[in-house]
């Protein structure tokens, strides 16, 4: 049988035991450790999102750890390493994720995190002039914002204030396409 990204391990990726793995998990542990240990990949990240959103995230990586439990329980986190206060919420979506509807709380996940911080500002780092942290959706299946929230949002949006990113519009440029990781994620 041949390898494919969904069946294989991820390059140079520390994994925990095969029990309970899946895809999703995979992807999480995949991108932390290529933005942990990549020098400019957080920060590339960050000013891509930024933009997107017409804003700027200048040095909004110096002095931070990825961590992948934060304030809202999403799936990766940029935490400020001197106040402990979150910088960058990262929502990922790998080739399998869809948008979750929190069922108790009857809202969309991505709204869900957007009014924790909104209702406790506290929560978010308070060491660079941003009004919270940043939210950023990467997805895995390349949609662009008005394809997730037509087929995931029956209709309605619920990514405002988010940066929707695709794989493929990260992971193709520096300084993410040298490394092997990138490719593992893109699939090829």
């Amino acid at each position: 049988m041949t390898s494919t990204p969904d069946d294989s391990d991820p390059p140079n990726v520390p994994l925990p035991a095969d029990q309970g793995r899946n895809i999703e998990a995979v992807h999480a542990l995949a991108w932390r450790h290529l933005l942990e240990t990549h020098p400019g990949t957080l920060q590339a990240l960050a000013d891509e999102a930024a933009l997107q959103l017409g804003g700027t995230a200048e040095a909004l990586g110096e002095g931070t750890t990825i961590s992948p439990t934060g304030h809202c329980g999403s799936d990766l986190f940029v935490i400020c390493q001197q106040c402990g206060g979150d910088r960058a919420v990262l929502e990922l979506k790998g080739p399998k994720a869809w948008v979750n509807w929190l069922k108790t709380k009857n809202t969309w996940q991505t709204i869900h995190y957007r009014e924790t911080y909104r209702a406790n500002p506290p929560l978010a780092c308070h060491h660079l002039r941003l009004p919270g942290p940043l939210l950023i959706l990467l997805d895995a299946k390349n949609r662009t914002r008005q394809v997730i929230e037509q087929t995931e949002g029956r209709g309605e949006p619920f990514l405002d204030g988010w940066a929707v990113l695709r794989y493929e519009q990260v992971l193709s440029r520096q300084p993410f396409s040298s490394h092997r990781l990138a490719a593992w994620l893109l699939g090829r």
